[in-house]
């Protein structure tokens, strides 16, 4: 279950951090996200983000 220990640790580490370094992670697992939710549809994907960014 390395996914789990992983989650776990960032989860702790966000909860330590200062408030940019915890935009920064939550921001970098949230494309994570999308790309693994995404991956199969690109286009879809690239139209959820440029709406987002708006």
């Amino acid at each position: 279950m390395p996914g789990k220990i992983a989650a776990y640790f960032s989860t702790f580490y966000i909860a330590k951090a200062p408030i940019w370094v915890k935009f920064n992670s939550l921001l970098f697992l949230f494309t994570n996200l999308m790309k693994r939710l995404f991956s199969s549809n690109f286009t879809t994907s690239s139209f959820i983000y440029s709406q987002i960014s708006l």
